[in-house]
């Protein structure tokens, strides 16, 4: 009797590990197969650009500042990304961006530009001053609604 509840035990143990492994996320992992060599960089036809990211930012604006267009040549690696990205971030409209492989059939390369918009003002009102002295106020600190708000990391 003890022997089928050891055999019983195993037997669950074994089948609750195998549980364990697998992927309940529902998300897929895809991995590309471009290997990055630099003494001999390999061109791509940029066959499409996607664009995911939260904020009032259309996607076709984020494509016309990374400096990308869909049909010509890119080496991987290369500078074309590169500069795409240092295009992005001179807007100052982003507080994160990044480029990745979305997919490669041949020599087709899709793209996905992923940002995060920084917060803008919406709103300020300068409170226990008469109207005057919140005029010289709004004046010299030079704020205005809807003004994108810079935030710098240091360490850059």
């Amino acid at each position: 009797m003890m022997r089928v509840f050891v055999f019983i035990g195993c037997f669950l143990s074994i089948f609750s590990a195998s549980i364990a492994q697998q992927d309940t996320s529902g998300q897929s992992q895809t991995y590309t197969d471009i290997i990055l060599d630099y003494q001999n960089p390999v061109k791509y036809r940029l066959s499409g650009i996607s664009v995911k990211g939260n904020g009032p930012i259309k996607p076709n604006i984020v494509k016309a500042y990374s400096g990308l267009e869909v049909g010509e040549k890119v080496s991987i690696p290369g500078e074309k990304i590169s500069n795409a990205i240092k295009n992005l971030w001179k807007q100052e409209l982003f507080a994160d961006v990044s480029i990745k492989v979305d997919d490669v059939n041949n020599r087709n390369l899709y793209l996905l530009i992923e940002v995060q918009t920084r917060p803008r003002l919406s709103k300020f009102k300068i409170r226990g001053a008469s109207k005057n002295d919140a005029s010289d106020i709004r004046d010299k600190i030079k704020l205005k609604e809807r003004l994108k708000i810079i935030t710098r990391k240091t360490g850059f």
